[in-house]
């Protein structure tokens, strides 16, 4: 399991052979790009002390390892490799999740209450699909759509007794020591750690059904400086409606300018599930990476769950100290929303996130949890957008706190969809109708 190196968290110099691009100069011989400070990926091959990943070949015979050894390492595993003069020094095993497999359902294992997509995993020597029970435990490399599901890349068994997982924290009670990471509710009470909600965080510990006595919990931050040149491979787990943003494995909010070129795509096929790879910039002040290239790693169906994810909700919203967002000042009909670490604000700061600025909340739901990923200023008009699942509310319907008076949701109870309402006072609203 990897100690907190996320392939989000190095930074690198952008090469143009990990998209299998080259420049000629002046001269009209071919320029060598530089050789990456560091590569994060999935493993293609290794030849001795030689490893191919994103199109780079690397030597590692000097290498440090954390995680693994070069002996150890298989095609499919997820690498971060920092290099010196075109050679590895560090090289840190990826393994997301570490965990007893509790159903078995086709090629969709079940993992701390994860969807563990094994249709394109490469398996360890000895150890096949049909070969996994229900109770074994099993250490998976691969990409996290989010706290429910993950894309797994490599697969092996384990002889550790203890579960280790890791998402974004949510419901979190400091009071009673627990937070929920997807499925999962962690006791924290043997750890002094400070946590929000919204925080990315590693937990290891033992796991007894969907209850974990975490034994010990680190955070993931990001420590990027202005300018680093990033490369980073995952799924899309999050588009803004104006394809101008999208969050890559629940952690890094990724910016796509005019200037964004495509390989093997286009900006038009960019889609929640796609698995991509992004070479950009940090830009500190956004707290996201702007990207230069995307390549498109995959865009077939994976198994994928992707309906009714996602949510827009607009209002006076309020953002706590742990971040928790409410509405209006009023409890959602019990349903909370959680501000993720890596969100985007747009035109404005967290510090107008305060109850008296009108703006639309927008991000995924997952595990009946809401993980806001965009929050944007906007006018306060007559009409207003609404996105998720309409629940029935006494002999109304509504969604996100707004109760409609007209009856104009009630045949869409239980249904996820797109509206456009008028608002009246009191969140009430009416003349609902189904934008497509």
């Amino acid at each position: 399991m990897k100690k907190l190196a996320s392939l989000t968290l190095i930074p690198l110099v952008a090469s143009l052979t990990a998209c299998g691009g080259s420049d000629n100069n002046d001269s009209g011989q071919p320029v060598i790009p530089a050789a990456a400070a560091s590569i994060s990926g999935e493993l293609e091959a290794v030849s001795g002390s030689i490893l191919n990943i994103n199109g780079r070949s690397l030597d590692a015979a000097g290498a440090r390892f954390e995680g693994t050894s070069l002996s150890e390492l298989k095609p499919g595993m997820v690498l971060d490799i920092k290099t010196e003069k075109g050679v590895a020094t560090d090289v840190i095993l990826n393994s997301e999740l570490q965990a007893p497999v509790s159903n078995i359902d086709g090629d969709v294992l079940t993992m701390a209450g994860i969807r563990v997509l094994t249709k394109e995993a490469r398996f360890d020597d000895g150890l096949s699909l049909s070969a996994i029970k229900v109770g074994d435990m099993l250490e998976v490399s691969g990409f996290y759509l989010d706290g429910d599901q993950l894309k797994a890349s490599f697969i092996e068994q384990s002889d550790d007794s203890h579960s280790e997982l890791e998402g974004v924290v949510t419901a979190l009670s400091t009071a009673a020591k627990q937070f929920k990471l997807g499925k999962v509710t962690v006791d924290y009470s043997a750890s002094s750690i400070s946590l929000n909600n919204g925080d990315l965080v590693e937990v290891e510990g033992l796991l007894d059904g969907l209850n974990l006595k975490a034994s010990s919990i680190e955070k993931q931050n990001r420590e990027h400086n202005q300018g680093d040149e990033i490369e980073a491979e995952g799924l899309i787990s999050w588009m803004s409606q104006d394809g101008s943003h999208l969050l890559l494995n629940q952690q890094t909010s990724v910016a796509i300018t005019d200037q964004t070129r495509f390989e093997d795509g286009s900006a038009a096929e960019l889609k929640v599930g796609n698995q991509i790879e992004v070479e950009g910039s940090w830009d500190l002040g956004a707290m996201n990476l702007v990207a230069k290239e995307i390549e498109f790693e995959h865009k077939g169906d994976s198994g994928l769950e992707l309906d009714e994810r996602e949510f827009e909700a607009p209002g006076f919203a309020i953002l706590d100290a742990n971040g928790r967002i409410s509405l209006n000042g009023i409890s959602l009909n019990g349903i909370s929303l959680t501000l993720s670490s890596a969100a985007e604000f747009d035109d404005l700061l967290p510090t107008d996130v305060n109850g008296s600025n009108w703006v639309a909340l927008s991000g995924y739901e997952q595990s009946g949890e809401f993980i806001v990923t965009e929050i944007e200023a906007e006018q306060l008009t007559s009409r207003i957008e609404l996105e998720g699942k309409v629940q029935a509310l006494d002999a109304e319907a509504g969604l996100f706190g707004y109760q409609t008076v007209d009856g104009s949701l009630n045949a869409f109870v239980g249904k996820h969809g797109e509206f456009e309402c008028t608002l009246g006072a009191n969140q009430q609203i009416s003349g609902c109708v189904i934008d497509n």
